[in-house]
């Protein structure tokens, strides 16, 4: 009513181009009541009771309608009184549309196809030309660049729109200084431009930033399309933001893009294996697959050479909801030397939104090398010659043997023969596995003792025992090497006696699945055809109590009433392995086969316990690190320990360490000596960049048989952790804010939900007063007039 009075009756029309001008109604108290409002009104009120308290008194005699109409009359003209008085005039402000600030996350997280399973919503959003559903960031620009729904229409036509994109900080996709861009199709035009390449998602702090640009002409509202994933934690969420966005009245709507069910996906989350091994003897992959999303899912786990297109392994597993991450282990054994390249990938996972993350690849060293191997034997039971006459026939091992019994001759008789034990640590480290039998350890001294320790507990070599019924273990377990055994001292043992009782064994899980060692025949069944087919024992050790991680490979049958014992046994000590034979009769295994299938396992077994020797340590000294996989930036710490300090300089403090890229750049590391233990010296180095890294040491110019070790470096996008949508940290942020939340499905009534905002004055206002307007004089003289008129046909004073 107020623009049609400016433009047609004031003649104002020039200054009210469409939507760019307010027109209002403006006043001045007079002096008096400016500094107490309230007492205008109440002088209005006043006013208006005198008025009727004196026509009633003055005009009790006239007619009702007759008092009404002088009321009106001369209220009328009090009240006209009163514009003059506040001088009312017409005010024109100049003002633009209030701001609408539109931000849209461009990280990585927002290229994932999320898989929304309801048929509802398969069909609003699906690619019709395509067979799989949108990203995130395509289902946003669809949303903005709709023409034909008209949703960015309907925000021009209310608002500046003003479109940012965010990962790490927000930027504008338009100029802020050209009006021209801010047009519909310029704004869906920028839109299409985003690209979901941040490297992380800084939601907070984003938000925090535009709010800044902003202060002083707030915008209407702040509209975020975003999963609501931060990938720096909780402090760069929305909802940190919302109080702020709050205090500023300037409400959030979020618009959340994604799902928040679990994205179908399986991955290869971890691999493992021997960098270093010997040449016919099995390496296990061991692969940690992970699924989400699914309910029930069979995928295939494949290995490949690099070279080829040859399946070399492949095992079938089951993934469900209930149970979503499985080991998987795939063995295979090379008959070269050199070094082979594999991959473990995934088969059957077509339908996953993410496939990047489907295969691993490792690279293992095949080597063939003499085993040096120590068979220590208290007397010539039947398993010390079976044995020593299998490995004295083995071309790849050089068996040396130490019988506790035997003449002085037996020494000189035969070439394997050792006539003392070697009791220094330098003279075992020359063995690459100690096998022990049944062997009084009265005979060694605490220091010999403590040397064999250390040669198993520091990852020198393998130690395999053998029980017998006169020294092994008992006699051992009430000595420091207590430590090594697969059991404690103070667990109760005891010897079975009969020998004519029959003993089945048989593998379990762990023997006949994770580990090859007992590995016969390609396919399970037949392998325990195999094993059910080996004669029984006659004799076990038997142990109450294991240790906390020792893994049975082979146990007794259960029998009635009574829980399998177990027969061969493995664990870790320190950074050593340990088999332990709770009997002496797999010589029983050569019945009708010799040793076709003992000497399988004999070879394996040593093989087995060999790998720790090989990886990272010399006769000389060890390298360790304290991962062999680490993440980009994260730290590593190295120990090189000598084996004898007499190959060094004791007052020494530091060493050098060489560390070398795949490309052949090479980083230099100070190793420092440890003040209490001079043999050791330590350094933290830190992974800059992706790739294998080979570490060795500078070695002394008269010294040359040095460790080396390698370390793998990845790159753990964290942009890629998160993947659901954060619905419920999107709804707290509009809350808080007196926003509102919206799904990216259900976005279209946004429009009609956002507030109006403030328009924003541009120039000073055009004021046309209304007061000393003729019209308004020659109106009140009317109405002074026409009461008069009355007052004297009514014959009132």
């Amino acid at each position: 009513m107020l623009d049609w009075i400016v433009k047609n009756y004031f003649g104002f029309s020039h200054l009210l181009p469409e939507s760019e001008n307010q027109v209002s109604l403006h006043y001045l108290l007079p002096g008096p009541f400016q500094s107490s409002f309230w007492l205008y009104p109440l002088f209005i009120l006043l006013g208006l009771g005198l008025i009727w308290f004196v026509y009633r008194m003055n005009a009790s005699q006239l007619p009702t309608h007759k008092k009404i109409i002088l009321f009106i009359l001369r209220t009328c003209s009090f009240l006209l009184l009163l514009v003059f008085l506040i001088r009312l005039s017409l005010k024109i402000d100049q003002v633009d549309k209030p701001g609408l600030v539109i931000l849209i996350d461009q990280s990585k997280s927002m290229s994932f196809r999320d898989d929304y399973g309801s048929k509802h919503y398969s069909k609003s959003i699906k690619d019709e030309k395509k067979s799989h559903y949108p990203s995130r960031i395509e289902m946003v620009q669809s949303v903005l660049s709709n023409q034909s729904s008209g949703f960015l229409d309907k925000l021009t036509g209310r608002y500046h729109v003003y479109p940012y994109q965010f990962s790490e900080k927000p930027a504008p996709l338009l100029s802020a200084d050209s009006k021209e861009l801010h047009s519909p199709e310029e704004i869906s035009h920028s839109f299409l431009q985003i690209k979901p390449e941040g490297e992380n998602t800084f939601i907070a702090s984003s938000v925090r930033s535009v709010l800044g640009e902003f202060r002083g002409r707030p915008p209407a509202a702040l509209v975020v399309f975003s999963d609501g994933v931060s990938s720096s934690g909780y402090s760069e969420q929305l909802s940190e933001v919302a109080e702020e966005s709050f205090g500023q009245y300037v409400p959030i709507f979020s618009i959340g893009v994604g799902s928040d069910n679990a994205l179908r996906d399986i991955s290869i989350a971890q691999l493992d294996v021997e960098e270093i091994a010997y040449i016919n003897n099995p390496v296990r992959f061991s692969a940690l697959v992970r699924s989400s999303g699914y309910k029930k899912k069979k995928v295939s786990v494949l290995l490949k050479s690099n070279n080829s297109s040859e399946i070399i392994a492949e095992k079938e597993i089951l993934l469900t909801k209930e149970n979503p991450v499985t080991t998987v282990d795939l063995f295979y054994e090379s008959d070269k030397t050199g070094t082979q390249g594999f991959v473990v990938s995934l088969k059957g996972v077509e339908d996953e939104l993410v496939q990047q993350n489907n295969q691993l690849t490792r690279t293992v060293e095949f080597k063939e090398e003499d085993l040096n191997v120590l068979l220590i034997e208290g007397y010539p039971r039947w398993e010390f010659r079976a044995l020593k006459d299998l490995l004295e026939r083995e071309q790849s091992i050089t068996l040396k043997t130490l019988l506790q019994d035997a003449d002085i001759e037996y020494s000189h008789a035969d070439k394997t023969a050792l006539n003392h034990l070697p009791v220094k640590l330098t003279e075992l480290l020359k063995f690459d596995v100690i096998i022990v039998g049944d062997v009084d350890v009265s005979a060694f001294s605490a220091s010999d003792i403590q040397n064999l320790t250390d040669y198993v507990v520091k990852g020198h070599g393998g130690l395999l025992m053998i029980a017998g019924d006169k020294y092994t273990p008992a006699v051992w377990a009430k000595t420091p090497f207590v430590s090594v055994l697969p059991f404690q001292n103070n667990s109760q043992e005891n010897v079975i006696p009969d020998l004519s009782e029959e003993i089945k064994i048989g593998l379990t899980d762990a023997g006949g699945n994770q580990f090859k060692l007992f590995q016969f025949a390609e396919e399970n069944q037949k392998n325990h055809e195999i094993w059910n087919g080996f004669p029984s024992i006659h004799w076990l050790y038997q142990s109450k109590n294991l240790k906390p991680g020792v893994i049975p490979f082979v146990q007794t049958a259960p029998g009635e009433g009574q829980k399998p014992q177990p027969v061969i046994t493995f664990h870790r000590v320190g950074n050593g392995k340990v088999l332990f034979h709770f009997t002496d009769e797999l010589w029983r295994w050569r019945f009708r086969t010799g040793d076709y299938y003992s000497g399988k396992y004999w070879g394996k077994a040593i093989r087995f316990l060999s790998r720790s020797r090989i990886r990272g340590t010399s006769h000389l000294a060890e390298l360790l690190v304290d991962k062999k996989s680490v993440n980009q930036g994260e730290s590593v710490g190295i120990l090189l320990r000598y084996f004898d300090g007499s190959v060094i300089d004791i007052g020494e403090n530091d060493i050098n360490l060489q560390v070398y890229s795949s490309d052949g750049k090479m980083e230099e590391v100070i190793l420092h000596q440890n003040d209490l233990k001079r043999t050791e010296f330590r350094a933290n180095w830190t992974a800059r960049e992706t790739g294998t890294y080979h570490v060795m040491v500078e070695s002394p110019s008269s010294k040359n048989d040095m460790p080396v070790t390698d370390i793998i470096v990845k790159n753990i996008d964290q942009e890629l952790l998160n993947r659901t949508l954060n619905r419920d940290d999107l709804i707290k942020a509009s809350e808080i804010s007196k926003g509102k939340y919206f799904h990216i499905t259900d976005v279209a009534t946004l429009p009609e939900d956002l507030p109006p905002g403030s328009p924003v004055v541009l120039d000073s206002p055009t004021m046309i007063p209304l007061w000393n307007r003729w019209e308004l004089l020659l109106f009140f003289s009317i109405l002074l007039s026409v009461e008069w008129i009355m007052r004297k046909q009514s014959k009132l004073d």
